[in-house]
């Protein structure tokens, strides 16, 4: 019932009340209406009592709703809390890409850096394989030349110029040559970095050393790494590493200058004899296959015995025998290196 019924309602009421003093009205009439009216109004409370449990239901709905809606702006809440953590793990993220790219960027230029110094050693060990085989020209040459002339001629003199000048050759294309003993092999190595390691930690030598080529040689051994040998394209660098090689003293490593089979041979003969002209507090120096004892050149006849005294030496100098050497092989005067330093025969497993 709308309120303009209820409005109506109450306006016949009113009337019936107004009728009621009226004495023409019958009694009978009177109630009737009453009872319409009280039904009436009996429906209306009704209605009111219905519509006061659906308020009810409504309110409870509501709570309901409210609960939810609290619920709803909790995980709104924790979602905006999320995605704030989201965003800073993305911009942490996004931080360390650009590190990494960075980083990325350095390699690179590091790596084309490193790509050009190979190609420069590639050229340069290119040029040095191209002099390596016009010196193995010649010395075939040399050989053929010496092969011809045992056979033309008996003359012992020319051949033994031929050999020296064969080895002098060898000794002049070795000369930038140093070799490095035990120093610890692996099957995958890269050799000229593990020599530059052994060079900065064992003789302290900091600057970059330029090397025209670094390699093992000889047989692969389990009881022994094989020696390394080096190509210096500097001279200075070469002396400086063989000034520090004392710096070796009482470690299994060993540092020497390259020879050909025949000086080495040589100078093994003049070991002995050296250690124990030392042992006296001589002054001694090897130079090649020469040993010089206080200035003197030492000389061991082929028909001595290894073990001659130290004290045998020629009557003289060795200024004077650095002077007669070169002109014995048929050059003009050459200042040589010394190196008085053995090679070591310990194992090591440092390097």
């Amino acid at each position: 019932m709308s309120l303009g019924e209820t409005s109506k309602l109450l306006l016949e009421s009113q009337k019936i009340f107004d009728s009621s003093e009226d004495l023409n009205t019958n009694t009978p009439v009177i109630l009737k209406m009453l009872w319409q009216l009280v039904s009436s109004i009996d429906g209306r409370l009704k209605s009111i009592e219905t519509a006061v449990d659906s308020i009810k239901d409504i309110k409870r709905e509501l709570l309901l709703m409210s609960a939810k809606m609290r619920e709803l702006e909790f995980k709104v809440s924790e979602t905006v809390k999320s995605q704030k953590h989201v965003e800073t793990s993305c911009q942490v993220l996004s931080d360390m890409f650009d590190d990494v790219k960075n980083k990325s960027d350095k390699r690179d230029d590091l790596i084309n850096k490193h790509t050009e110094q190979f190609v420069k050693h590639s050229q340069d060990i290119s040029k040095q394989s191209d002099q390596i085989k016009i010196i193995s020209t010649n010395f075939d040459n040399l050989k053929k030349q010496i092969a011809d002339t045992k056979s033309q001629h008996s003359d012992q003199d020319e051949v033994r110029k031929l050999q020296n000048t064969v080895l002098d050759l060898q000794c002049r294309s070795m000369k930038n040559n140093l070799i490095f003993t035990n120093l610890f092999e692996q099957r995958t190595e890269n050799v000229e970095e593990k020599l530059r390691a052994f060079i900065y930690e064992k003789l302290g030598i900091e600057h970059h050393i330029e090397f025209g080529n670094v390699h093992r040689f000889g047989k692969r051994s389990n009881d022994r790494p094989r020696p390394i040998v080096a190509r210096f394209l500097y001279h200075k660098d070469l002396r400086l590493v063989l000034d520090r090689a004392k710096w070796l003293k009482n470690t299994p490593f060993g540092i020497h200058e390259q020879f050909p089979n025949a000086i080495e041979e040589r100078r093994k003969k003049l070991y002995p004899i050296q250690k124990e002209a030392r042992k006296q507090g001589k002054h001694v120096v090897l130079v090649r296959d020469k040993l010089f004892i206080d200035g003197m050149l030492y000389c061991q006849d082929e028909n001595d015995n290894e073990n001659t005294n130290a004290t045998s030496v020629k009557k003289y100098g060795y200024r004077d025998s650095l002077l007669t050497t070169p002109k014995e092989a048929n050059r003009p005067y050459k200042r040589p290196r010394p190196s008085d330093t053995p090679p070591l025969l310990n194992d090591s497993n440092h390097y």
